[in-house]
Order: structure tokens, then sequence, then C-alpha cells
């Protein structure tokens, strides 16, 4: 008996001991994926350092060159840092909106560069405050460097740490500002200066960001009607949700004036959500709510962007190089229609690899640009428009018709030819009507996926 007593008691023991060593196994493992997603934070603002550095070098040097490819050659690269930049402000955990002046800053530069840029390779100047615009905008990207490097300093001198903010951003993405981090990156917000109206042809110029729907729906939607919208649509992105728990919470005004909605999931900040006060269109959805790990396959992910689109009414649409982020996947899709893609009108999905929920959606571009569309009589055939293609590149697949917009933002009819040259992928566009070269995007391959620019 004696003996039968031991060995439970030796059973029990070691029961205690498994799981006490299983314990501290999910301890220590929770513990290095905090390290990691501390580091991505850290990586991701070192690199936000990096590259504002850069735009400020580069548009200096720009200002100094003495012959238009030089320039040509500088901008663009002022650009490709700026969209880099923009990038990595992204990937740190503020919450949405918080960082709009410093976002708004490093797309207008990037793409006031890009549009010098096309101009000094065709041996156009510019407009005459050129000049002045790039001085402004270098002097910016200089401010915003040096109080970049103020931060750095903090966290060398110990003041924060990377997993203090990681933490705060897990339990509740809204209060990063208190932190030390979100308090210097609110500071800078407020120094940043609204430089001058950038009054260009580029797709992100203020004449263009203030520009009306191309279409406006008339029937105005009452406050229950986009509840209940809202409600359908969080739904389709979360599974059941429970009516009441969304709540109107004022009226935004802007380019698509909307009501706002908040859905609290039941932990963690709440859900928002904008509903077009004009046709009940969902406008825009974001979960703050952060992702710990991928499971989900990049097809997966895929999938669930494609049937949330559906669910909109978009049933037929192409997937436009998705980017795979840390937990999640950015998938924008574009709409098709007799088999012509219309690149504007696109709506972005972003999916959470950890178990598929939507985090974020925006149909802005669709519902600025949608309307109806009339292909050109007279185009140009497949082949024919082939022959205008350089006699070095090879086809590297089947060309699509497209509709797609260049820097003064008119649309082209096109036809879209896949090549490739030397090793190197492109997409380049020939007006179906006129057989010009529209725009040529280059296609970089990356881990997070294929990079157009």
């Amino acid at each position: 008996m004696e003996d039968a007593r031991g060995r439970w008691a030796a059973l029990f023991l070691l029961g205690m001991l498994a799981t006490g060593a299983w314990g501290l196994s999910q301890k220590a493992r929770a513990e290095r994926a905090e390290m990691l997603v501390a580091a991505h934070y850290q990586q991701s603002f070192y690199d936000l350092l990096g590259h504002v550095e850069n735009v400020a070098v580069l548009l200096s040097k720009s200002r100094a060159a003495g012959s238009p490819g030089q320039a040509a050659m500088l901008l663009t690269d002022a650009w490709s840092q700026a969209l880099a930049a923009q990038a990595r402000l992204n990937g740190l955990p503020m919450a949405p909106g918080t960082q709009r002046r410093t976002s708004t800053f490093l797309t207008q530069t990037g793409d006031f560069a890009h549009m010098m840029a096309a101009r000094a390779s065709r041996g156009d100047a510019g407009p005459a405050d050129a000049d002045t615009v790039l001085a402004d905008l270098q002097q910016q990207a200089e401010l915003l460097a040096r109080e970049l490097h103020t931060v750095s300093q903090q966290a060398s001198q110990g003041r924060w740490r990377w997993g203090d903010i990681q933490r705060m951003a897990s339990a509740q993405l809204a209060d990063t500002p208190a932190h030390p981090l979100g308090q210097e990156l609110t500071r800078i917000e407020q120094e940043l200066m609204e430089y001058p109206t950038l009054l260009y042809d580029g797709p992100f110029s203020d004449h263009v960001t203030r520009r009306r729907p191309r279409t406006v729906p008339t029937e105005e939607v009452s406050v229950e009607a986009a509840q209940e919208t809202a409600v359908r649509f969080l739904t389709a992105a979360f599974g059941n949700v429970d009516g009441s728990a969304v709540r109107f919470t004022g009226e935004v005004n802007g380019h698509i004036p909307a009501y706002r909605f908040d859905w609290e999931p039941g932990q963690g900040p709440s859900v928002r959500i904008d509903v077009a006060r004009r046709g009940g269109d969902v406008v825009w959805m974001v979960d703050p709510r952060p992702t710990r790990e991928s499971r989900l396959s990049a097809e997966e992910a895929v999938e669930r962007a494609r049937s949330l689109a559906a669910s909109v009414g978009l049933s037929s649409v192409d997937v436009v190089f998705p980017l795979k982020m840390p937990g999640r996947m950015l998938i924008p899709l574009a709409p098709v229609d007799d088999g012509v893609v219309a690149y504007p009108d696109q709506v972005k999905v972003t999916v959470s690899l950890e178990d598929g929920r939507i985090v974020g959606y925006t149909a802005v571009d669709y519902l600025m640009n949608r309307g109806p569309r009339t292909v050109p009589d007279g185009t140009l055939t497949e082949e024919e428009a082939a022959q205008r293609l350089h006699p070095r590149l090879e086809r590297d697949g089947q060309a699509r018709r497209a509709w797609i917009v260049d820097e003064a933002l008119k649309e082209h009819f096109v036809y879209e030819f896949p090549v490739r040259s030397e090793g190197d992928r492109f997409l380049v566009y020939i007006d179906a009507v006129t057989g010009d070269e529209v725009r040529i995007e280059r296609i970089i391959p990356t881990e997070e996926g294929d990079l157009v620019m």
C-alpha cells in the first residue's frame, strides 16, 4: 500500500515538475516574442530616421545639380526615400491619426520630388517657385531629422525602453501617446510646419486631395440606416456582431462626409468605422488591436479580402501586388469590368494573419473615382500597341486592358504589358488610343512581396 502511495506521490511530483517546466517554456516563448516585436519597432524608428536624413540631403543636392539628368536622379532617390520613411512611420505603434501632419509631409514631399524628377527628365524646369518649395521641404526634413535624433538620444540614455512601448501597444494602442516615445512624436507633429500648399500635378497634391468625388450619390441615408450598414460590414469582417454595441459617435466632414461609429469588441480599443452620408457606402474601417502571430497563408488572406469585397458588391476584382507586414497583409483590390482593370478605383483591405479578421479597410479611392467609363472607339489592337515597346523588352505574360491615371490625374485607357529586360521585370503602359508610352513601373521582389516603383 505504501509502495502504491509512493508511486502516486512520485507521479504527482513529476506532473508538477512537467507543468512548471511547460509554464516556464511558455513564459520564455512569450518573452522572446515580445523582444522580437520590440526590436521591430526599434528598427522601424531608426530606419525612419535614416530615410528622413536621406530625404533632406537629396533635396539639397537636387537644388545644387547643374544638369537636368543629375537633378532627375537625385529627385527620384528623394521620392524613394520619402516612400520608405512613410512605410517606417506606419510601422510604429501609434494610434490612427496621431501622425497626420508628419505622414502628409512625407507623402507630399515624395510626390513633389517625383513630379520634379519627371519634368527634369524632359528638360522642364517645373513651376517658377519650384526651388523655393524644394528649399522649404528640405528645411522641414532637416527639422524632422533633428527632432528624431533627439528621440534617439533619449532611448540611448535609458529614459525609456522599446519593450515598454511594445507592452503598452499590446494593452491599448490608443494610449501609446502617453509613453515617452508617443509624447515626443506628438511634440514633433505639433512643431512640424504646415508648409505652403503644394499645387502641382501629382496624385497627392493639395488641389487633388481637395477634389470632389467623380460621382456623388443623391440619396442621403439616415443615421439608423448607416448603423445597419456598419453592423453588416463588421459582421462580414469579424463574424456575428451585436448591433447594440455599435455606437454612433458623430459626423465627419471631408471629401466624403460620413457618419462615424465605434464598436467595442469586448477587450482592447474600439473598432472605428465611417459610413458615407450620401449613398451609405463604408468609407473606411480600422481595428487597432495588435496581431501577435502569423498563422494564415498569403493565399488564405487574399481569399479573406476577396470575400469582404464581395460583401460590399465588389465580386469581380483583381489583386494588385499585396504587401506582407508583421502579423498582417495589405491587399489592394481593383474592380474589373468586362476584362478591363480600373486601377484608380482600388479598395485596400488589411487582413490579420493571426486569425483572418479584417483589421483595415479603405474605399476612399473607389468612392472618389468610381463612375461610368466608356472604352474609346478606334483603339489599337494588342499587337499594334506591342509594337511601341522597346525592342530590348521581352514579353512576360498576357497583356491586359486597364484604366490608369497619369501625373496630371488624366485617365488613360491602356494596354498593360508585363515585360522583362536583363532579368528585371517591368510593367509598361501603352495608351490604347494614341500609342504613347504613358508609364513604366519596375517590379522589385522583396520578402514582404513585390514592390512596384
